[in-house]
């Protein structure tokens, strides 16, 4: 936020409502509770998902700013720009202004450059160090088939790209970067 304060992770994964996904990171206690979680058939930001991150994100957030009100800024998405959508923001107290299309490298900063990148990076050494550590103990080098890379900046040797990691897994790189 313009203020600082960081919002937590909204973590969208392919799935149906009420699914097998779903009830996993609901009913798993190893999710982190610093990041809130949807489901989604082809894990895209639709109308339902943009409106349970209102719930789950954004309402919290404003809880604590009902005199100040809230401010949100952004881009001309079409489901930003939905009726319920913005309704329910605009119930959290919150004003809203849309950014013309072309001008998002000049007024969302995040979404072209250092902090975005600084996040990936980081979320990249995450995985790196979860395929390094998950090959550790290993008696044989790469079999057949695998993929073995140097171990990137962070050294550490090389990287086994055989295991995959799970959502958990996954959820637990972005809640620590």
């Amino acid at each position: 936020t313009m203020s600082g304060e960081k919002l937590p992770p909204f973590l969208i994964f392919r799935g149906r409502a009420k699914g097998r996904i779903q009830r996993e990171y609901k009913g798993k206690t190893e999710y982190p509770k610093t990041c809130k979680y949807a489901v989604q058939e082809n894990a895209w930001m639709d109308k339902s998902v943009f409106l349970e991150w209102i719930e789950l994100v954004w309402k919290p957030f404003c809880r604590d700013k009902v005199q100040s009100g809230t401010y949100i800024l952004m881009d001309e998405f079409s489901v930003h720009m939905m009726t319920d959508c913005t309704d329910r923001l605009r119930e959290c107290g919150t004003k809203i202004d849309f950014i013309m299309g072309g001008y998002n490298d000049k007024l969302q900063v995040l979404d072209v450059g250092n902090i975005t990148d600084m996040f990936k990076d980081f979320v990249k050494e995450e995985f790196d160090e979860f395929q390094r550590s998950s090959s550790n103990g290993a008696s044989s080098v790469a079999g057949e088939g695998s993929t073995v890379t140097s171990g990137g900046s962070g050294g550490g040797g090389p990287v086994s790209r055989d295991k995959k990691p799970t959502r958990c897994d996954i959820a637990k790189f972005v809640s620590d970067a």
